[in-house]
């Protein structure tokens, strides 16, 4: 897999942004992410680039750990 997510959790002010999520990207497809407004898309993006630390879970990107969960 390209991109992983496994088991990523988040909450902003109390409420839960992401829970337990999980995806994959294969490399060689096209994929979107969208939602309603509140859905955690944003949430997301800053967790799996490393701008949020989340609560729990782990995303990697071509084998490299981008989250450092404790």
């Amino acid at each position: 897999m390209l991109w992983q997510a496994e088991g990523l959790s988040k909450s902003c002010g109390g409420l839960p942004a992401l829970a337990e999520f999980c995806f994959s990207i294969r490399e060689g497809y096209i994929h979107g992410l969208f939602g309603p407004h509140g859905a955690g898309k944003t949430t997301l993006c800053n967790v799996s680039t490393g701008l949020y630390t989340p609560e729990s879970g782990r995303c990697t990107c071509a084998g490299r750990n981008l989250t450092d969960c404790k």
